[in-house]
Formats: structure tokens, sequence, C-alpha cells
């Protein structure tokens, strides 16, 4: 399992689940044949938006500040779930 603090917020790679853990207990899980990312630039870091993709767009989701020296961790994450896809 991968796990990656930032802030009030905790990304976490399951076997084929991503889930986006909120510091107030909501969460949202998404198989990674479902899960879509949107990576924007924001200062030294990225603002991620997490959910699932329809009609080109990114719904039902979070977007979660990266800092700079998080963005290689977060993108490995993320490049281990695509490997996991099946679809």
């Amino acid at each position: 399992m991968d796990e990656i603090v930032l802030g009030d917020f905790v990304l976490r790679l399951d076997g084929t689940v991503v889930e986006v853990l909120h510091r107030t207990g909501l969460f949202h899980r998404f198989h990674v044949n479902h899960v879509a990312v949107e990576a924007k630039p924001r200062g030294d870091g990225l603002r991620l938006t997490i959910g699932i993709e329809q009609a080109g767009m990114i719904m039902n989701g979070d977007r979660i500040d990266v800092p700079g020296p998080l963005v290689p961790a977060v993108t490995a994450l993320f490049e281990r779930a695509k490997a996991l896809r099946t679809v």
C-alpha cells in the first residue's frame, strides 16, 4: 500500500483502489480503471483534481494542492495506479 499525507488529505493506493481521505472523515474511493486525475502547475507544486471523468470533465472528487517536494511521490503513486488498469 502506498500512502502520502498532504495536509488535510491522505492519498492511498490500496491494491487496485485509489483512496482520497480527508481529516473530516469524508473520503472517495475509485477503482484504478475509473479514476481520473488532472494536474496543473501551482507555484512550485501541483493542484490535483481527482475524481471520475464524465463528458470531458472530472466530477465527484477533490482538489488537492501538492507541495513541490511531494510531486515525485504523488506522480509515482498515480503511475503505479495507471499500470494496474485492465481497461
